[in-house]
């Protein structure tokens, strides 16, 4: 007898038709397109679609401000005010204080501190699902992590 495999819907009627009703759970999925597709209107539904479920949701996010993310959701009709996040983008206050920096790779300052920072907020929140928008910071990660294995 073949078990069925538990889904969760994006969000998106239509996608979840195509995707045989929704995301398997307990996977990880990339979503990929360029700059203005609708990635980040994906994961504010997928994030929905949590809350309407009673799921705790995580949005982790480092180029738009939770604000700014809050807002663009309640202009397409979503509340996600529900939502934990965590903000992994330099706050405005990052560019406007007097600070005197070197240059150095980000993927050198980034990566750990990074890995941290969502280790930490996924045991404190504990979320059923969980979104990053975007995943650049894991591409930093991902080559610190590979360039040092093969040392």
């Amino acid at each position: 007898m073949e078990s069925q495999l538990e889904t969760l819907t994006t969000g998106v009627e239509g996608l979840d038709q195509l995707l045989n009703g929704g995301l398997v759970s307990g996977r990880l999925y990339l979503v990929v397109g360029d700059p203005g597709t609708g990635k980040t209107l994906l994961g504010m539904e997928f994030v929905r679609a949590g809350l309407d479920r009673d799921e705790t949701v995580l949005f982790v996010h480092s180029e738009e401000s939770e604000w700014d993310l809050r807002a663009n959701a309640n202009e397409v009709g979503l509340d996600i005010d529900d939502a934990a996040f965590l903000d992994l983008g330099p706050g405005s206050e990052f560019f406007t204080t007097d600070r005197s920096y070197d240059l150095v790779e980000p993927r050198d300052v980034s990566g750990e501190q990074f890995v941290d920072q969502l280790r930490d907020a996924i045991e404190a929140v504990d979320p059923d699902r969980v979104v990053v928008d975007p995943i650049t910071q894991l591409e930093y990660t991902s080559r610190r992590t590979t360039s040092s294995a093969s040392d």
